[in-house]
């Protein structure tokens, strides 16, 4: 933009449309008005309409900032249409890459692998391995406060399974979760203090405190995990 009249010096769609929407939401977030919100939400939900638009000029770079950009508002805005539109142009994406391993041989090729690792953080809900190695899967899906876990691998394979926390509040001390750029949204997230059931595929249950959710637990593969906030007993006469 000019800064002589605030006309714009270019009029095509930016790659970067949800950082200034993040700021919009955290309008929303600030004031509690509603059109704020509502504005973000019409965005995420009219993204099908751009698949396979060329952001920058044929350039991974952005195709990686725009999804980026929808990562961070669908986290916080599950829009059903921003998470389709994500996972064709994620597609995309991958494409780029050559068979060597370089994407475009520039430092922008940092924003190609950001963005894949903000999308495989969606895909694991947070979740990560202390221990992975080559054939190791991970993935989890949410309904709710509960998670469910999937792990797959070589046979024998061992490690330990951790959960994300309020990074936000935890490490950067802020009372809520604005939407920022370059952050790592948080998908499914403990608390320290609480007690959580997990159960395992076999329908064995066991109690953990978030805390030792964030610091890991030890499985292996293959394994299915019901993780959920342990909910109090019913009380009895």
């Amino acid at each position: 933009m000019r800064t002589s009249d605030l006309q714009p010096l270019q009029r095509r769609l930016s790659d970067n449309w949800g950082y200034v929407y993040g700021a919009v939401y955290t309008h929303f977030m600030v004031t509690g008005e509603a059109r704020y919100r509502d504005a973000v939400r019409r965005v995420l939900a009219g993204l099908p309409r751009y698949r396979g638009h060329d952001w920058e000029n044929g350039s991974q770079d952005g195709y990686a900032d725009s999804i980026e950009s929808a990562l961070y508002l669908a986290n916080r805005e599950p829009v059903p249409e921003a998470f389709d539109w994500i996972e064709t142009e994620v597609k995309t994406l991958l494409g780029f890459q050559r068979e060597d391993g370089v994407v475009e041989g520039w430092h922008g090729d940092g924003n190609w692998a950001r963005t894949l690792l903000l999308y495989a953080m969606w895909k694991t809900q947070g979740c990560f391995l202390d221990g992975w190695r080559e054939g190791v899967r991970l993935g989890a899906v949410r309904e709710g406060d509960r998670l469910f876990v999937s792990l797959e691998g070589p046979a024998g394979w061992t490690g330990r399974l951790r959960f994300d926390h309020a990074r936000h509040r935890r490490v950067l001390n802020f009372d809520r979760n604005y939407v920022r750029l370059n952050e790592w949204p948080e998908w499914f997230t403990v608390d320290e203090n609480t007690l959580y059931r997990v159960r395992d595929g076999s329908g064995q249950d066991a109690l953990r405190l978030g805390s030792e959710l964030k610091d890991g637990i030890e499985v292996a593969v293959p394994r299915r995990y019901t993780v959920e906030p342990a909910r109090p007993a019913a009380a009895t006469e």
